[in-house]
């Protein structure tokens, strides 16, 4: 602390207006605690400020914090009211009591009133309590002197970025590893890869939903960017189940539900090769077909023992394939298929087809298996060979009359 008189004082403020652009360490004036003689202390300011200044910034960004913790407990109180008195009316209106109503109910009353064709799901109308829609905010822990606890809070997205670090740190502790083996063994490590075949990385909604933080596409990128980069390298399975908590299995299990008169069929993993298959069944007419395909094949395609360049219509072909062209996956799976009963260049293909189509559809996302719906390729052509008529050549054709 320095004493200064008053021509010092005027000499300070000529140096600070001097050097005040310049980038060098400026000094500011503080009035010090009242006395005779009037004397101001004098405080570095720059890269180090006041304790007054500091807690100043410190406060205000606990007053942000505060402010939009606020804002955001009375928006999810005003969604609240509003979620209970549309629950209140859409109970008066199926007649049933309020206190008993469940999301399930709920779910139903609002198909039965308002039917909609919209295939996208995130385009039918929903009624779900404010909890399940918004993201909630994560609680933000300030020490004695303001500080926030958590390094990455003035971030905005502490989780996220926790993520990433955590991504990199194992990914440089793997390599560090990785070369420890190496100069131990002299040669290249062999390690097990990690099979991702039937999996994916889940959504972006997911995401957001593990991190308890709304991110954009760009920091989606990024995380499924450093994940993929942490598998490819060198003794990856030893971080396996770090990395599949943000992958999901496709398929993979009991049938969840009809799929246009069908069940979806069970995935299965070979014990000999450890791949999967399904088998299904297709048809059409009295065409009956037996259909097993594997994933992670080279798109190999077998009828009744034959490769598919045995099949010389183009037709036929485009239909053995359609299933694999409308999800752009040739050359990924292998296909046995087996066919009985009676069949032309029409039948066979279509119940093979279908077969196909079901099979695919246990080991697709449910965006894809949506995508072979509307295509068509999971619905059976109820189409039969109409009978014969008595008194008729046959089932619409009428004897031509002779007049003599």
């Amino acid at each position: 602390m320095l004493q200064r008189n008053s021509f010092s004082n005027h000499l300070l403020a000529a140096g600070r207006l001097l050097f005040s652009g310049s980038g060098r360490t400026t000094l500011a004036t503080v009035p010090s605690t009242p006395s005779s003689d009037d004397h101001e202390t004098v405080v570095p300011v720059g890269s180090g400020e006041g304790p007054r200044q500091r807690g100043e910034q410190i406060s205000r960004a606990m007053k942000v914090y505060l402010a939009q913790a606020q804002a955001k407990d009375l928006m999810m109180q005003k969604e609240r009211a509003t979620f209970d008195l549309g629950k209140r009316h859409l109970a008066n209106i199926m007649g049933v009591d309020v206190a008993d109503m469940t999301q399930r109910d709920i779910n139903r009353a609002i198909q039965y009133l308002f039917p909609s064709g919209l295939f996208d799901i995130g385009a039918r109308p929903v009624m779900k309590p404010p909890e399940q829609l918004f993201a909630s905010m994560t609680a933000v822990k300030f020490d004695e002197s303001g500080r926030p606890i958590d390094s990455l809070f003035y971030t905005l997205r502490p989780n996220f970025y926790r993520l990433l670090t955590d991504i990199a740190r194992k990914t440089d502790a793997l390599m560090d590893h990785a070369d420890q083996v190496r100069r131990k063994q002299g040669s290249a490590p062999k390690d097990s890869q990690i099979i991702s075949v039937g999996s994916t990385w889940v959504s972006m909604e997911s995401f957001s939903q593990i991190l308890g933080e709304k991110i954009t596409e760009e920091m989606y990128a990024q995380l499924v960017a450093a994940l993929e980069n942490l598998m490819t390298i060198p003794f990856a399975h030893m971080e396996r189940d770090f990395i599949f908590k943000y992958r999901k299995m496709l398929g993979g299990g009991k049938s969840d539900g009809k799929q246009k008169g069908s069940f979806l069929p069970v995935v299965e993993i070979d014990a000999t090769t450890g791949r999967r298959f399904a088998t299904a069944f297709g048809g059409k007419k009295k065409t009956r077909a037996f259909v097993t395909i594997h994933d992670a094949g080279t798109g190999k395609y077998t009828v009744n023992g034959h490769g598919i360049d045995t099949v010389r219509s183009l037709q036929a072909r485009e239909m053995l394939l359609a299933p694999f062209i409308t999800l752009n996956k040739l050359g990924q799976f292998d296909v046995e298929a087996r066919t009985e009963g009676p069949g032309g260049l029409s039948s066979i293909p279509a119940a093979i087809r279908l077969g196909v189509s079901f099979c695919l559809s246990a080991f697709v996302s449910d965006v894809e298996r949506n995508q072979l719906r509307l295509a068509g390729l999971l619905t059976r052509d109820p189409r039969r060979r109409e009978r014969s008529k008595v008194n008729q050549p046959g089932a619409r054709q009428k004897w031509t009359w002779k007049r003599r």
